[in-house]
């Protein structure tokens, strides 16, 4: 089964989705960034797909969305994230 992980930034907080082939999210993280998103995003990742059991070879895609009220530098350290994520697939 292959899996799609969002990542998901509204102002201050940070979601990161996994959602099955069905579309139901079947694990989610969820905390608020202290101006150091570069240092936690990968090892929050790393951290829900253990918990779920699965590989990056399991996930299809990565999606980012952001709010109006993200910060700059948040919004570009998950859109680069997703995209080098999504050019190792």
């Amino acid at each position: 089964m292959k899996f799609i992980l969002k990542i998901k930034i509204t102002g201050n907080t940070i979601n990161l989705f996994l959602v099955d082939n069905k579309k139901k999210v079947v694990a989610r993280s969820e905390w608020t960034d202290n101006r150091d998103l570069s240092e936690k995003l990968l090892g929050k990742i790393d951290l829900l797909l253990k918990k779920k059991k699965i590989s990056l070879n399991d996930i299809s895609r990565f999606d980012f969305t952001s709010s109006e009220k993200c910060g700059f530098t948040a919004r570009q350290i998950g859109e680069i994230t997703a995209k080098v994520l999504n050019f190792r697939i």
